[in-house]
């Protein structure tokens, strides 16, 4: 039901600014509106705007139907009870079976993001947990249970210090969420921009209430939605995950300030296992994606070395499964 703590965002900066993709007239201020509040009205984006509520409608469905705009349903894990965040790498043999242990991870509700790499290890998943048992209970009751699933390295995310676009708390309380506000969050999760109207119909309650209980949720910061853009079609076809090795932890701190600066870094975490951080960049090719590598290593004190991943494939973003259609490099 929960959203993932890394997923590649692009901002709404970078879109309004560098994006390779020819937005047409009116496009980029409806989306800066729908980043801001994806359930916005679109009678209030066109007096905002100052176009008719027919343009808005109009290029709003063709940005959805040509893929360019998601909506998503965010909904902060630690504020909903799973305050374990972790990353499972998964080797898998033979290879030919990849895609068939792909799509019986995919089922999983602890799974947020899921991702085909290069390397040893075939699959990367994160997953959300509620405690370490939990997480116990995924990997040796479900994953490691998959036929085929060779091998399991298990990283947790100990702090998340930068995630593109996301609103996750880092010190947040879990919230005392009662049986409407989960129904609310599912409506959301299942269609973002479903009516308060059409909610009634299956939660009996109110209009005023189901609205009202949604204000106090957004408030809260327990769920957002927003807009979601697909960083290939926006000339981003090179995602890639760095596991940075330090040989002076006292300087970890710094080295995350550092890679905060940098435009392309979508995500940084600090981790358990023998390296110190985790980064993830979108890069516009390889070629870029070296670059980027080498000023890393090259203008951070204390990094000793990094061991880079190329996501070859994304199956699974924010809990929403993508229908192999996004984040697919060419």
């Amino acid at each position: 039901m929960f959203c993932v703590i890394k997923t590649p965002i692009i901002t709404k900066e970078y879109i309004m600014s560098k994006s390779d993709y020819q937005l047409k007239k009116y496009d980029r201020l409806i989306l800066d509106h729908i980043f801001d509040d994806g359930r916005k009205y679109f009678k209030d984006i066109s007096e905002e705007i100052g176009v008719s509520f027919t343009t808005i409608q109009k290029r709003y469905k063709a940005l959805i139907d040509d893929k360019i705009l998601h909506l998503i349903g965010w909904a902060d894990p630690k504020k909903c009870g799973l305050s374990n965040c972790s990353r499972i790498m998964i080797e898998i043999r033979p290879s030919k079976l990849i895609q068939k242990v792909a799509e019986q991870l995919i089922k999983m509700e602890e799974v947020s993001y899921l991702t085909l790499t290069t390397g040893t290890h075939s699959i990367e998943i994160d997953v959300l947990c509620r405690d370490n048992e939990h997480l116990l209970e995924v990997m040796h009751g479900a994953v490691n249970d998959i036929e085929d699933v060779q091998n399991t390295d298990v990283n947790i995310f100990l702090k998340v210090h930068s995630d593109s676009g996301s609103f996750l708390s880092q010190d947040g309380e879990v919230e005392n969420l009662d049986e409407k506000d989960l129904e609310i969050i599912k409506y959301i999760k299942e269609d973002s921009r479903k009516s308060f109207t059409d909610m009634v119909k299956e939660m009996k309650s109110s209009v005023g209430m189901i609205r009202k209980r949604y204000n106090e949720l957004v408030k809260k910061k327990i769920i957002l939605v927003t807009g979601w853009v697909d960083p290939c079609l926006l000339g981003l076809k090179s995602y890639s995950r760095a596991l940075i090795y330090m040989n002076d932890t006292s300087k970890i701190d710094d080295a995350i300030k550092i890679l905060n600066g940098f435009e392309e870094v979508v995500f940084v975490a600090t981790t358990t296992g023998k390296h110190a951080l985790e980064v993830n960049w979108l890069c516009r090719d390889d070629k870029h994606l070296y670059e980027e590598r080498n000023n890393l290593i090259n203008t951070i004190n204390g990094v000793e070395n990094s061991e880079l991943t190329i996501y070859l494939k994304v199956l699974k973003v924010a809990g929403y499964d993508t229908g192999n259609s996004v984040i697919t490099p060419n």
